[in-house]
């Protein structure tokens, strides 16, 4: 795997990380069910850089 790929990644699980912290600070239904996607994406996206890696 390229370097291009491996730092798309990394930005997009940076970005959805603080994603998650901004809608777990505000607590209503809507920014609950946002905060537990991007949390999902956070863990989705890890496990698949790793996979590439390997």
């Amino acid at each position: 795997m390229s370097a291009l790929p491996i730092s798309v990644m990394t930005a997009t699980i940076a970005s959805k990380a603080i994603l998650f912290f901004l809608c777990y600070r505000i607590k209503t239904p809507t920014m609950s069910a946002l905060s537990s996607d991007h949390r999902n994406d956070v863990f989705s996206n890890i496990v698949a850089l790793t996979c590439g890696l390997i």
